[in-house]
């Protein structure tokens, strides 16, 4: 499993705003996981909303957001497509980047200096 980090948008923590936060990251790691393929359509808003018990409103905005990462891009009456592998390729390698910073920050709060979790990691045949 891939774990995907985005940020919940500023201001007032809403119901709608963590839905749309949690629907975001499963599409995205629906799209890295390949069950999205590259430079295909999406599902329809409705359809994606039905299927993650959301108004159709809370779809569009956790689509927009995507849209915002480069993950997906919307043409114009037609629906949202998956972007190509390459964008795809950037932006998991940026989804990692940003959980492996979170994993590191987390261990040195703990206290735990480089060479202690590479032996960690080590013992975990990591």
């Amino acid at each position: 499993t891939i774990l995907v980090t985005f940020p919940l948008p500023k201001g007032e923590f809403s119901m709608q705003k963590i839905m749309y936060n949690i629907i975001s990251k499963k599409i995205a790691q629906r799209i890295f996981n390949g069950i999205y393929p590259a430079n295909q359509p999406l599902p329809s808003i409705r359809k994606l909303a039905d299927e993650f018990h959301c108004n159709p409103n809370t779809m569009q905005r956790a689509l927009k957001f995507l849209s915002n990462q480069n993950l997906i891009y919307s043409e114009r009456t037609i629906g949202y497509y998956v972007s190509d592998n390459i964008t795809i390729q950037d932006c998991k390698q940026n989804a990692a980047l940003k959980s492996i910073s979170i994993f590191l920050n987390t261990m040195h709060n703990l206290g735990f200096n480089d060479s202690e979790i590479l032996s960690l990691l080590q013992d975990l045949n990591v």
